[in-house]
């Protein structure tokens, strides 16, 4: 197995706090006792990594996150994380988004010596077997962010099975839950385009600071602020 050099460890039983999420109203806490399985999660603070460009192409610039995930939950589960990172105040990016297939490859070269067995995003998700001896080591990627941020966070989800729900705000008792869509082949199926209630998943947020102002985030180091439990 590859090296265990992880800065952070995230179990089952970690503190949990109260969060908001973006429907107007407060999202449930995460239970203090597990509700359901929860892995256990390792990772490396963000890091840079540029990419030449080809031909007239710039040199693009793009972070990623290391990180190792163990199933000691007591039975098998289904591993299919979700990485964002939200800049600012409203810039969020899904991870994997608009990142060339080679960058991949150059963080796998970087990193040969320490985490031989490094998994690309497509190869990690599927069944996580129990045990140290089955813990698989990954990686999130994005591209560069606003260069104006000088806070960013990175929500990391499909870490654990619990889910709740809230009420939706908006919702409208007098318009449908759902209307039929017509695909291209003819047939019809439900799309919903007034939840009465959105399902929120135990998720494990990561505030970062960049130091500094524009022009020199693009070389400060990320100062990790908080990691925590919230339901989003």
């Amino acid at each position: 197995m590859s090296s265990r050099k992880a800065a952070t460890v995230i179990g089952g039983l970690a503190v949990v706090v109260l969060a908001l999420v973006a429907v107007g109203s407060a999202a449930p806490q995460p239970r203090v006792a597990p509700a359901s399985w929860t892995l256990d999660f390792r990772y490396e603070d963000p890091q840079r990594i540029v990419i030449p460009g080809v031909g007239e192409r710039r040199p693009r610039v793009f972070w990623y996150m290391l990180y190792t995930v163990v199933n000691d939950s007591g039975a098998d589960v289904e591993f299919y994380p979700r990485f964002e990172l939200k800049a600012g105040a409203t810039q969020i990016l899904l991870h994997h988004q608009d990142v060339p297939s080679n960058v991949f490859a150059a963080i796998r070269h970087r990193h040969q010596s320490t985490r031989p067995f490094l998994q690309s995003p497509a190869r990690i998700i599927g069944t996580l077997q129990q045990g140290e001896d089955y813990a698989k080591d990954g990686v999130a990627v994005w591209p560069q962010f606003d260069p104006d941020a000088d806070e960013f966070t990175i929500f990391v989800r499909g870490l654990s099975g619990e889910t709740d729900q809230v009420p939706n705000s908006s919702y409208d008792p007098g318009r449908p839950e759902a209307e039929e869509e017509v695909l291209a082949d003819g047939t019809t199926v439900p799309r919903v385009v007034n939840p009465r209630y959105f399902t929120v998943h135990k998720t494990l947020a990561i505030t970062y600071q960049l130091p500094g102002d524009r022009e020199t985030h693009i070389q400060a180091s990320p100062v990790r602020l908080s990691q925590k439990w919230i339901m989003r």
